[in-house]
């Protein structure tokens, strides 16, 4: 045991293994023997077979559950080791495949989609969080490239990860919608549109007009604490990455698939009022954030 965990603390030293590789070896070791004594209690009154086949199932569903946590905690302390990301696939990858067996065996008892969803972000929350506020003139470097790849593999698409996919764009679009939107902080509202930033834009704009909708159908004021700042951050972002992106462009094209929503005459008159308030605030503080940096840079 000494031997391999010095071995692996050599290998995370010169980033050749990820932090959450080294760590669940090093638990592993002190959780074998407990677990054995536990799974001899439980399997008593079974037979010899049964014994092995439910401790491999606890086993597994524990080893599950323990490396995504590892791997999704541990991968903003990583930032800038591509073995982190590797091994995030590959915990990602073996809950993929123990779920799709856990629905033809309902008795296996994986975390939902939902939670781990939500271990996700949080580890993207907190990537971003590590990285800073302020994106860097070479944004092609590993700590950022970090953030691009981590919300490709979050948001792939295919037989094996699409129930993990749709509860990672449901608790996105939970997030525009009140009155969660409202309650949204500055660090929230930073990693959602760095988020939004790796993505397609035309799935940006239908988020946004997701969100907006849904702020407007609640009604009492609702989002205007939230949308503007969201609005212009993201536009702010995508603005130093494409000289050719225009805020006026971006919200031409919300209208557009606002304008296509199922209301009635006077209702879609309302929400066209409703949606340029939000981007006319949204212009205010961009305009007001120039204007400030040029007051700092004069003083």
């Amino acid at each position: 045991m000494r031997i391999r965990l010095s071995l692996a603390k050599a290998l995370h030293q010169k980033k050749l293994i990820a932090t959450a590789e080294f760590d669940i070896l090093e638990q592993s070791f002190y959780a074998n023997d407990a677990n054995d004594a536990d799974d001899v209690d439980d399997d008593q009154g079974d037979s010899s077979d049964n014994q092995q086949t439910n401790r491999k199932r606890r086993r597994d569903q524990s080893g599950v559950r323990n490396g995504l946590k590892m791997a999704f905690s541990r991968f903003p302390i990583d930032k800038g080791n591509p073995c982190s990301m590797r091994h995030m696939k590959t915990v990602l990858n073996d809950y993929f495949t123990k779920l799709s067996v856990s629905e033809a065996a309902s008795n296996d008892q994986l975390p939902s989609p939902n939670d781990v969803a939500e271990w996700a972000l949080l580890s993207f929350c907190g990537l971003v969080a590590a990285n800073g506020m302020d994106e860097p003139k070479n944004t092609e470097s590993e700590e950022y490239s970090m953030e691009s790849q981590m919300v490709t593999l979050l948001t792939l698409e295919n037989a094996k990860s699409q129930r993990f996919t749709n509860a990672v764009k449901s608790r996105i679009r939970q997030m525009l919608e009140p009155p969660m939107v409202d309650e949204l902080s500055n660090l929230n509202i930073l990693c959602l549109v760095r988020f939004f930033s790796y993505l397609d834009e035309n799935i940006v704009n239908m988020l946004f007009t997701h969100g907006l909708n849904m702020c407007f159908q609640c009604g009492c004021g609702s989002g205007f604490s939230s949308f503007p700042k969201l609005i212009a951050a993201y536009a702010s972002i995508i603005s130093r990455r494409n000289q050719s992106f225009s805020s006026m462009s971006f919200q031409k094209d919300v209208n557009s698939l606002i304008s296509a929503l199922d209301h009635k005459d006077e209702e879609a008159k309302q929400m066209v009022k409703f949606t340029s308030a939000i981007f006319d605030l949204s212009t205010y503080l961009m305009m007001e954030g120039d204007r400030k940096k040029k007051c700092k840079i004069y003083s």
